[in-house]
């Protein structure tokens, strides 16, 4: 035992199938006293068997941040996760309740995801449009009203 280490440590090799790997990995990031050494360094990102994985994970959060950007925008409340574990034991509650498997849950919330942002993108495309046709419609009146005075006798309100 080192200087720097305050509790006994133990290393260890898990070799699983990868049809369990989702339940096996879950159950020991409970723990959060885990630390994963890479072996597959000399890998390239692109050749490892999770890449694509950490990518759509990656991906859904610059999905999450654009929302967020634009509930800033409008003042809109953030509520954030103050408890982590108070969170995946409600988690784990509602992935028990579900009658599917729970590595499908990731592809679930990815397609609601995209379809929020879809959503989101649509509303904010309408508004910005419906913003330019209100100044237009303000610059016209304004138009209108500075003309009246040149204008033969009409009355325009």
């Amino acid at each position: 035992m080192s200087l720097f280490r305050s509790d006994p440590m133990g290393f260890y090799n898990i070799i699983m199938p990868r049809e369990n790997a989702w339940e096996i990995l879950n159950e020991l990031g409970e723990l959060s006293s885990l630390q994963f050494v890479d072996l597959n360094a000399h890998e390239s990102a692109f050749n490892r068997p999770y890449s694509n994985y950490i990518n759509r994970c990656g991906e859904m959060e610059n999905k999450i941040q654009s929302i967020e950007v634009q509930m800033r925008k409008f003042n809109k409340r953030i509520d954030r996760c103050t408890d982590v574990n108070q969170f995946l034991k409600g988690l784990k509650i509602f992935l028990n309740k579900r009658a599917k498997a729970e590595h499908t849950y990731f592809e679930e919330v990815e397609a609601e995801l995209d379809e929020k942002l879809a959503n989101l993108n649509e509303q904010i495309r309408i508004y910005d449009n419906l913003i330019e046709k209100y100044n237009h419609l303000v610059e016209y009146k304004q138009v209108l009203l500075k003309t009246r005075p040149y204008l033969a006798g009409g009355d325009l309100r």
